[in-house]
């Protein structure tokens, strides 16, 4: 067939053409790959490394701070105050505020020696100087017998006393001093009586 057929023909019949318009929609090849960034925030989409839709709707992962507060998802942990124990000798004579029978000089006695071991006892730990201190007193009994821990706070006022002499507190007013605070600990051979002291941020 000549060229001027072939024209013709052509002419006739415009879908046999391979230059024609196809009536399927072409597909583009411009654009984002399927490995592409997709615009945030769009649901069912993916990013460059993760599948399409994971995680789509969830909120903000766990322990992730809220967005602009500028914390960090860990909080700092808040520091822990400084304490320091004073043991009394085990076996250490005690006042007791059942003892009311008990001769003046044999208080008097008692109590300057507990007030003197225990100032002697926070000058060689070196407890610094406190500006206010909440103490614990524990006391651990020679035996299993049921006792009130609260009678021994005339001894426990002595030991107190001890610690404003080594300078450890000012004074044992209310504005200083916490407690103290009487417990009965686990039995210990002939008995002893041990200080807590825990540091005060001051009001």
């Amino acid at each position: 067939m000549k060229a001027k057929d072939l024209r013709s023909a052509a002419a006739a019949h415009p879908g046999s053409d391979r230059t024609a318009a196809s009536p399927f929609p072409r597909r583009e090849t411009a654009g984002p790959g399927p490995r592409d960034a997709l615009p945030p925030g769009v649901p069912g989409q993916g990013t460059p490394d993760s599948p399409a839709g994971l995680g789509a709707g969830r909120g903000p992962a766990a322990g992730a701070a809220p967005a602009g507060t500028g914390e960090s998802p860990l909080a700092a942990p808040a520091s822990t105050p400084r304490t320091w124990v004073i043991e009394m000798p085990a076996g250490t004579e005690l006042l007791n505020s059942n003892d009311r029978d008990s001769h003046w000089a044999r208080r008097n006695r008692v109590t300057e020696g507990l007030r003197a071991t225990a100032g002697w006892l926070a000058r060689r730990q070196q407890i610094p100087a406190l500006g206010r201190a909440h103490v614990l007193a524990v006391y651990e009994p020679p035996d299993r017998r049921r006792r009130d821990p609260a009678n021994l706070y005339p001894s426990v006022k002595a030991i107190v006393d001890g610690l404003v002499d080594a300078r450890v507190l000012p004074d044992d007013d209310a504005a200083h001093l916490e407690g103290p605070d009487m417990r009965l600990g686990k039995p210990h051979a002939r008995g002893r009586l041990v200080l807590h002291i825990t540091e005060v941020s001051e009001p």
